[in-house]
């Protein structure tokens, strides 16, 4: 079995083992009844709103599937909560090029799940489908209304008094995009207390909305409910990323086969090695904090010599000196278990753009040539728990002759990562 078929294997193993029983969590939800079901839902932290949901009645019992007609309410404890709602919606987006022309939404009938962000007197819930994400409130038993906002083009300018002709004549960096904040009078007409900031500044986000509903209902002294996911946030850790390395390479010239030089064709052996990574993980602020931006440069070294011969020449040391920091960037995506321990796959790209320190091939005093490489590619597996981690890791071929077009390259690795996050 090759290298990349034992690392397949060992992804293999780890799914059959975790995936299923790592994100059911407990929760509960309601149906048309009114009955209240206790049950572990699988979380997936949904950044699209759902219209389905997987729940298992035991830990190792039947998955079952509900759906948005069968329930009216449904969540996962100290986590996320969503209710069924009949609320008008304007389905106009935010990206440039399909905005279309009007100041007024568009409203749609339609039935939702909204996920509850503020729960109180003063309710906020949020909204998101493709390129729409919207907000909607309620005040006590008041019909759930989305608060307005709303990009839109300007008509063409037909004339200098026009105010889009700025935009549209004079050749300006501005695209001719107006916007509609009624949320801002709602806020104002519905949702004001003396001690919220004034309305003006209250921008069209999680952050800023959750916060202005939070401090309304302070304000009020109403009980109230804060569902918004705390670990959404983007958080920077640093690991110290010592590795054992398997290494080999095998080397050929087009020019050389069949002929009396065929003996430099060579296959040097699997080498073992050390390297050496700091890594910088970026943690992404949403589906739980589950994915990450990787950056990870990494000292290593490939060191090996061959005695080559024949029948014509002298025989002759061919020699690879290979050291070099390389600079890994890519994604992580955490799989949450219990007991604190979590797997973690791993998908890096390492570009051509290394530090190759008087890396070389050589044949003989004479014959030497300089390593200078291309870009491959890595995937992992593995565990983390508290501070330590540990990765098995596969890397592609690197060519490393890319000023010799006539030779070809054939090196690979095969890593055992241990991590230790220093924050």
């Amino acid at each position: 079995m090759t290298k990349l078929g034992v690392l397949c294997l060992f992804f293999f193993l780890i799914i059959q083992s975790t995936f299923g029983q790592l994100e059911y969590e407990k929760g509960y939800f309601i149906d048309n009844e009114s009955n209240k079901t206790e049950c572990f839902i699988f979380n997936r932290d949904w950044s699209i709103n759902p219209v389905t949901f997987k729940y298992k009645i035991e830990e190792d019992g039947i998955v079952t599937t509900k759906d948005l007609l069968s329930v009216k309410e449904f969540g996962v404890y100290n986590e996320s909560k969503y209710i069924r709602a009949i609320v008008k919606i304007d389905r106009s987006g935010d990206v440039a090029s399909k905005l279309k022309l009007g100041f007024n939404p568009m409203w749609t009938d339609d039935t939702l799940f909204l996920k509850v962000i503020v729960e109180g007197k003063a309710s906020l819930y949020y909204y998101s489908e493709a390129l729409v994400k919207k907000f909607f409130y309620s005040i006590g038993d008041s019909t759930i209304n989305q608060l307005v906002y709303k990009r839109y083009l300007l008509p063409e300018a037909t004339s200098i008094s026009d105010p889009s002709y700025q935009y549209v004549f004079m050749g300006r960096n501005k695209p001719n995009i107006g916007v509609n904040r009624d949320y801002l009078k709602q806020l104002w007409l519905n949702v004001r207390c003396p001690e919220n900031k004034p309305v003006e500044d209250v921008d069209y986000s999680v952050q800023d909305l959750s916060k202005y509903f939070l401090e309304y209902n302070m304000c009020t002294g109403d009980e109230y409910t804060d569902y918004r996911n705390k670990s959404g946030n983007y958080s920077l850790h640093l690991k110290v990323v010592p590795g054992i390395n398997a290494s080999s390479l095998s080397i050929l010239n087009s020019n050389y086969v069949n002929t009396m030089y065929d003996s430099r064709n060579v296959t040097f052996s699997t080498k073992p090695g050390f390297s050496l990574g700091i890594a910088t993980e970026l943690t992404l602020p949403f589906n739980r904090n589950k994915w990450a931006l990787l950056f990870e440069p990494t000292f290593q070294y490939y060191n090996d010599e061959k005695i080559l011969g024949g029948e014509i020449f002298t025989p002759e040391t061919a020699t690879i000196r290979f050291k070099s920091i390389e600079f890994p960037l890519g994604i992580k995506y955490y799989c949450y278990q219990n007991k604190g321990v979590r797997i973690s796959f791993t998908a890096l790209m390492i570009p051509s753009q290394s530090m190759n320190f008087n890396s070389y091939l050589s044949f003989g005093d004479d014959d030497i040539m300089d390593i200078n490489t291309a870009t491959n590619f890595a995937v992992g597996g593995g565990a983390d728990y508290k501070r330590l981690s540990v990765e098995l890791r596969y890397y592609t071929n690197r060519h490393l002759m890319l000023d010799y077009t006539s030779w070809s390259t054939n090196y690979q690795k095969l890593s055992l990562l241990l991590g230790y996050r220093i924050f």
